[in-house]
This record gives structure tokens, sequence and C-alpha cells, in this order.
């Protein structure tokens, strides 16, 4: 019994030696053993530094309104084990990316889509850089290799894509279109491989039902966490979209290169048109002055092993423009009822034209076997007088900014930019057309100033001008049959009459040189610097912009060199033909550029020199081409290229070559009612900083000041309010107006473009300023193919009706017209 129960205790007691022996080995490892894989691997880790950015700035309207800003958003991100590089790890992976992508898309969202090797519409493999230069295209397939850790055996695109799902262990069964979902997570994982410690967006800006599904499902999900992010908001939609512009992601690698010396990585947005692209130096969080830091450790594999410092990052600008939203949108409905309004009344009247046999057959010869163009677009600027503010401007259609955040889709790129009404283009600044009618009051001015005319003269229509024409060509007139209604014209009625012949007379007194002087002076042949980007310049004719001998018919600045060239080029090859005798291209290219380049040389008679080049290029007799009268012919021809003084007279009233822009023209205006003070039209009232301090304020810029007198000033005013009223025979804007409770307090003036032989398809303008006796703003309408200047009144007159309105309000003390707002620092 004894021996039993020492047995006993020798047992417990052995059992217990053994668990203690456990425990201080135990003990010794952590103490020891971990202190040493610690100091091991501390002595083998690296410190690195991870940055953050923080909102965006905001754009805000002059009463506080947001056009854009940034918003809380949630990204899901994918962050691989660095140690983790076997086969099995990577289809460990896989199989999460694949639930993980289920769930995304299975609440509606999308996963990122950049695998840069596409399957094309007949099935084939290729890379998806589209560079023009093939060289560049080359260097990033070869960059793109080299990063994907291609072997330098595999060159196909197809058979790279293969060796990728098989690297990857991407099921056999996987269709294409969800493979390259799999492929670009893992192909964003492999470009930063460098920096393993970062983690990889997978997918933008996702709902908190599905980030909750996601943590819910953490423990099975290695590697997937969620960032709190931002995203940008347009909460306008489609009102302003061209001027304020959207972001995007930086696609050119030679700018990435250059922004990250500023701070920008890979995934920072950057802004791609309006406002968010020229004030992008204000309104970003990227540069490095601007982001938070964060200093991390990490070992060999990548892994963070504890954070050292963190300090947050700092917002961007905001950028309050001169817009006012309110008025704004009222420009963009008054400009889209003016649209569909001309278009049903253009689809009106063509359809009684094809009723009548006679009309229907004319309509034929016009068209051709082509559809008209009717009015399907317009743009509208408003602008204050005296300082250029922009307080409204416009392009339509337009299109809702939003679907540019987190990319566009293609199809909704496809069906904007093959939308006949080009929604994407800017009219405003981008569109240049010929102005007709709306430029004659700058012609006065000219006229007035260079004392060519005077306020009291008078100048009968005497119908066509045949001044300069002598081979019997047709002759400029005046709009009206009956030219006799237009006697005694001086520049008032003549603005009011809008008589053609009456500036046709002052534009050849002038002299091309000095009405082109006048035009640069008023800034419509330049850029106005508004803070847009793309810009276009106007051109005013003359000489050297119909046919500059000093450029190449490729160089020069409208198509009339081109078409002449080739006219030329046609008939030099007929020539040939009738000959029995064949010329090789470059002989014909060769003869017509001597002859096209002929017209550089001002006179109107080369027939001598186009015999010579035709007997030295293309062994043509010179006897045998004089007797043909084909010298002749090619001279004829060749007139096209050579400025007299027809085109002078018809450049007067706004036709010939001459091609403005909205912006310039509605510049122009202003700089006639300020008294002459040409000025940079300005979007952008001040920047500032996130915490309320004034950056910088934008002030009037003056560029010129052309101390136009006021006599003159008021006679063109007068003009102006003529056009717009119903009396003494009526403006021809008149009927525009009919009705309109504030007529007389305002002026105006149409410009009828013709683009074809169908009047149908005129391009219409319309400027106006208001109120008359001390003009405050100056307003422009452009319609493409809107069959008349005065139908682009339309839109005026609704913008009109909202100006007096809030004029009637402020003076009864109810609120200012155009004020900044109080929200605003």
């Amino acid at each position: 019994m004894n021996f039993r129960m020492r047995g006993r205790f020798l047992f417990i007691g052995i059992a217990v030696g053994l668990v203690f022996a456990i425990l201080v080995l135990g003990l010794y490892h952590l103490t020891v053993l971990s202190s040493a894989e610690v100091s091991a691997n501390l002595s083998t880790s690296a410190v690195r530094e991870v940055t953050t950015a923080g909102k965006r700035g905001s754009i805000l309207d002059i009463n506080g309104t947001p056009l854009a800003y940034d918003d809380a958003a949630y990204n899901v991100q994918f962050l691989k084990d660095a140690s983790k590089v076997l086969s099995s790890d990577k289809a460990h992976y896989t199989q999460i990316l694949i639930r993980t992508v289920e769930i995304i898309e299975e609440n509606g969202f999308e996963v990122i889509d950049t695998f840069d090797i596409v399957r094309t519409e007949n099935g084939a493999f290729d890379f998806s850089f589209s560079d023009s230069s093939l060289s560049v295209r080359q260097t990033k397939i070869k960059n793109w290799l080299i990063n994907m850790a291609i072997p330098e055996s595999l060159t196909d695109p197809e058979q790279i894509y293969y060796e990728l799902r098989t690297r990857y262990r991407i099921p056999e069964e996987m269709p294409y279109e969800e493979a390259r979902k799999l492929l670009s997570i893992w192909q964003e994982v492999q470009l930063i491989s460098s920096w393993s410690y970062l983690p990889v967006n997978i997918a933008y800006d996702v709902d908190f039902e599905t980030v909750a599904q996601l943590e819910a499902r953490s423990d099975v999900l290695e590697g997937i966490q969620i960032s709190e992010s931002t995203k940008r908001v347009y909460p306008q939609g489609e009102i302003a979209a061209h001027l304020i512009g959207y972001t995007g992601r930086i696609s050119d690698a030679e700018q990435l290169e250059a922004l990250e010396e500023k701070g920008y990585t890979a995934e920072s947005l950057i802004g791609k048109t309006g406002i968010e692209y020229s004030m992008e130096e204000y309104l970003t969080a990227e540069t490095a002055d601007k982001r938070g830091k964060k200093e991390i450790r990490v070992n060999t594999n990548g892994v963070v092993l504890e954070t050292l410092s963190e300090s947050l990052p700092k917002n961007g600008n905001n950028v309050i423009l001169n817009i006012d939203l309110e008025l704004e949108n009222v420009l963009m409905e008054a400009l889209r009822n003016n649209v569909e309004r001309v278009r049903q009344e253009q689809e009106s009247e063509y359809a009684q034209r094809q009723s009548d046999p006679a009309a229907s057959e004319k309509l034929k010869e016009q068209l051709g076997n082509r559809a008209p163009d009717f009015c399907n677009s317009g743009a509208a600027i408003v602008v204050d007088i005296d300082t250029l503010d922009v307080m409204a401007m416009g392009s339509y259609p337009s299109f809702d900014l939003n679907e540019f955040v987190g990319g566009i889709s293609q199809e909704k790129l496809t069906e904007w930019t093959e939308d006949e009404a080009t929604p994407l283009f800017d009219k405003t600044i981008q569109s240049r057309s010929t102005p007709g009618s709306i430029f004659k009051p700058l012609t006065a001015i000219a006229g007035l100033m260079e004392g060519v005319i005077t306020l009291e003269e008078t100048i009968d229509d005497e119908g066509p001008y045949t001044k300069y024409i002598t081979d019997g060509s047709e002759a400029p007139d005046c709009w009206i049959r009956d030219y006799r209604a237009h006697k005694a014209q001086d520049v008032i009625k003549a603005i009011k009459n809008s008589c053609n012949y009456y500036f046709y007379v002052v534009a050849d007194r002038l002299k091309i040189e000095t009405l082109c002087l006048w035009a640069d002076k008023f800034g419509v042949t330049s850029k106005t610097g508004i803070e847009l980007p793309y810009e276009t310049t106007g051109i005013v004719g003359n000489q050297t912009v119909l046919y500059n001998g000093e450029k190449k018919v490729t160089e020069q600045v409208t198509s009339m060199p081109r078409l002449v060239y080739s006219a030329i080029k046609n008939k030099l090859a007929s020539y040939g033909r009738e000959r029995n005798v064949e010329y090789t291209n470059d002989q014909l290219s060769r003869a017509a550029e001597k002859i096209v380049a002929l017209a550089g040389m001002g006179n109107q008679q080369h027939g001598e020199q186009i015999r010579r080049i035709l007997s030295n290029e293309l062994e043509i007799p010179e006897s045998y081409s004089n007797n043909k009268g084909w010298d002749n012919e090619l001279n004829a021809i060749l007139l096209e290229l050579i400025w007299d003084g027809t085109d002078t007279v018809t450049t007067g009233i706004g036709t010939n070559i001459t091609q403005l822009t909205p912006i310039a023209i509605v510049r122009y205006l202003a700089t006639i009612l300020n008294g002459g003070k040409l000025m940079v039209p300005h979007l952008v009232n001040r920047v500032v900083s996130a915490d309320g301090e004034i950056i910088c304020e934008v002030e009037p810029e003056l560029l010129d000041d052309l101390a136009i007198k006021q006599e003159y000033i008021d006679a063109v005013k007068e003009g102006m309010k003529e056009v717009t009223l119903t009396t003494d025979g009526g403006g021809t804007a008149a009927k525009v107006f009919r009705d309109f409770e504030y007529l007389g307090q305002f002026g105006g003036k149409s410009g009828t473009a013709p683009v074809s032989n169908l009047d149908l398809e005129d391009n219409g303008w319309f400027i106006a300023f208001a109120p008359f006796d001390e003009p405050e703003i100056a307003i422009v309408v452009f319609l493409p193919h809107g069959a008349s200047g005065s139908n682009a009144g339309y839109a005026v007159r609704d913008i009109l009706q909202y100006y007096f309105d809030k004029k009637a309000q402020a003076d009864e003390g109810e609120e200012k017209f155009y004020t900044e707002g109080s929200l605003l620092p």
C-alpha cells in the first residue's frame, strides 16, 4: 500500500517536472529566441514612407453653390502577402479574388479593367497600347514585359495571355471577360511589386452594403481590405459641364513622370478639361506640400512591422467662379428651347417645300443625295461689360460630368463622340464660324474712328456693288430685294436695317489692312485668355489668311488653298489625257504647287508664268497652252487665292473667310460698350484655402484702351436698339421681341452666315446688351445651322427677361442681380 502510494507520488512528480521543463523551454523561446527573431527582423527591416492625399478643392459659383466637390467613398483593395510566392499561394489568392469580384458585381459595381492585353473583335490578341508612334508603342510594350516578368522567349500577346492565366492559376473554364478582371488585378500587383507593402485598388466607390459583406467575410477573404477615399461629385450634372470640366487618371507616361516629381502618384486624379484642368495647381491635394506622410517599418518581404510616425494631409484650395448658377440655368434652358424651336420650324418649312413640285426640285439641286443639316446645337455667353467677368456660359447639348467619375464607360463615350450634335465639344470657345452682320458694329466703329465716315453722312444703297467686278461675275449686294428702301443710310439706320451696301462702302474706304488692324484691336483674331483650355483663335480675311506665300499649301490657315491646289492638279491631269500623255503624280503635284505659289505675288494675271510652268514641268509648249486657253483656265482657278476689292467689302459685313468664336465676339461687343477697354474675360473670381484664407483674387485685366468716342458708342447703341423695335417699319429682329415687356431698354444685332446654297442651313448669331442707358451685360448666342440670325434672338429674349426681372426685384430692395454670396469668405 505504501509502495503503491510512493509510486503514484513519483509519477506525479515526474509529470510535474516535465510540465515545468516545457514551460521553462517556452519561456526561453519567448524571451531569448523571439527576441533574437525580432532583432533579426529589425536588423533586416527598412523604413518606408507612405503618402496620403486629402480632398481635392471644390469649385463653387459666385454665391457659394457647389459645382464640384469631393465626397467620401469606399474603395476595395487587395494586399498580397509578399512572402507567399508559391504557385499554390497564387491559386489561393485567385480564389479569394474570384469571390471578391462576385460580391462587388452582385451589388452593381465594377472592378478595374486595366489589363494591357486585349482580344479584338476577330478574336485575335494584341497589346492595348495605341500610340501613334510605333517606337513609343514598342517601348511601352518592352517595359510592360519587363515589369510583368515575362520570359524573353514570349512576345506573342496570345501566348503571354495564357502564360499569365497559368501563372496565376486562373481556372481554365473561366471565359476571357472574367479572366481579364483577375488579370487586371494581378497586373496591378505585379507592377508595384517593388512596393509590396502598398495595396492595389480593385474597385472604386462601392456602397456600404458591399463594404459590410466584404468585412463579414474578412476571415476567408485574406488580403481584401477597405480604404476610405474620396470621389468627385458634380451636383449640377449637365449644367456648366464644359466650363467646370472633369478629372481622370494620368494616362501619359511622360506627364506622370513630371507630376511624380511634384508628389503625384499613378493613382492621382488630375483635371482633364475646363476649370478642373486650368486650375489644377490650386485644386489639387496631390502635391508633396499637401500630402500626408506615414513612416512604416517593413521586413524583407514587405510586411509592415510598425508605424513610426504620421502626419495628416491637407485639402486642396477652393475655386470660386464668377458664374451665377441661377443665371446659368436660365441660359441653358433658353438655349435648349431656342434650338428645339428653330429645328421644329426648319422641319416644318422643309416639309412644305418638299410638297411643292418646284420647290422640291430646287431642294434636290441644292442638297443632292444628302440630308439637310438643321439646328441641333448652340452656345451662349453673358459677361459683365465693365469687368469682363463671365456670369454665365453654356454649350448645348451638354453632358453629365458624373459619367466621368471613376472612368467613363466605352459605351457612353462612343455615344457622345458619335452624336452629330457633338455634346463634348465646347462651342463657346472652340467653335469658329462666319459671323455675318454682327461684325457690322466693329466695321462702323473702325470707319468712324478712322474718319472715313461721319455720324452725319448718309449713303444710298445702289444695289450690287460692282466696283471690282470686271469679268461678269455676280457682284455682292444687300439682303433686301428692293434696295431703294435703304436710301440715305447713316450709321444708325445702317445698323438698324443691316444694310450691306453701307458697310461695303465703309470697308472699301478703310481698305483691308485698316479693317484687319481694328479687328486685331478688338481682340477677335487672338485668344481671349479665358481660364479654359483648347480655345480656338478667330480669323479675319485678308491676303495672308487667304493664301500666305511663305507657307506650304498644307500649312495654310483655311482649306481654300488645298481646294485650289486639288482643282488645279485635276485640271492638269485632264490636259494630259487630252494630249494622250500620262503624267506621274509627282509631276502633277510639282506643277500644281508652283502654280498655286503664284498667288503669293498678289497680281491678278499670271498667264505668262503659268505657260512657263506648264512647259518646264509638263512639257506643254507655251504656244499650245496659250492657244488652248489653258493659262486662262488655270488663272481663273488661281484667282480664288488672290485677294481683291470685292473680298475686302464682303469682309466688312462679316462674311468671306472671316471666322470668329462666340467668346471673342462677346468680348468685342463689351469693348465697344465700355468705351474701348479690351479686357481678358475671367471665369475665376478668387481662390480660397480649405481654412478660408484668400489665396488670390482675380482682378479685371486691361489689355488695351481704344479710347472710343462716346458719340460713336451712342450711335452704335441706338442702331442696335432700333434693330429690336417694332416702330417705324421695325428693325431686322423686331418679330422676335414683339410684345416684349422690356422693349426699348436694350439693344441687339442679328447675323446670318450662309454655309451652303440652302438658306435653311445658314448659321445664326445674335448679340445684345442691357440696359440701354448704362449697359451692364453683353450677350452672344450662336446657333449652327440656325437658319437666320434673328432665330438666335429667342434665347437672348429669355435671358433678358430674367435679367430685367431680377433688376426690378433689386430696385424694390429684395435682392441684387449679381453679387457675391455671403456663404464665402
